[in-house]
């Protein structure tokens, strides 16, 4: 006489039975962190050598994301300038002081 044999196992849970039971709890809430204030722009208009423009519009061409506007990059090159100039710290004189002469 033939033995039964076993049956073959449907899934992983009749491999290593049921998972023990553990509680659902819900994931905590998320608070949104704000989002990162825009910088305020004045607008400023001037005069550069194409040099300069040329060097501004190749560093847009190879940058990537907000990297490529011309404002970060006219900006980031004034941040690295003002860096090394120790005066642009220093705050003006009141021009009403001047006039007490």
């Amino acid at each position: 006489m033939k033995k039964p044999t076993p049956k073959a196992p449907r899934d992983l849970t009749d491999l290593i039975g049921p998972a023990p039971y553990e509680p659902q709890v819900p994931p905590a809430p998320t608070t949104l962190s704000p989002l990162p204030a825009k910088p305020k722009y004045l607008k400023f208009t001037d005069r550069i050598t194409p040099e300069n423009r040329l060097y501004m519009d190749r560093v847009a061409y190879w940058s990537h994301g907000e990297a490529r506007k011309l404002v970060n990059i006219f900006n980031a090159a004034l941040t690295a300038y003002f860096a090394n100039h120790p005066d642009a710290q220093r705050p003006i004189p009141d021009e009403n002081l001047n006039d007490s002469k």
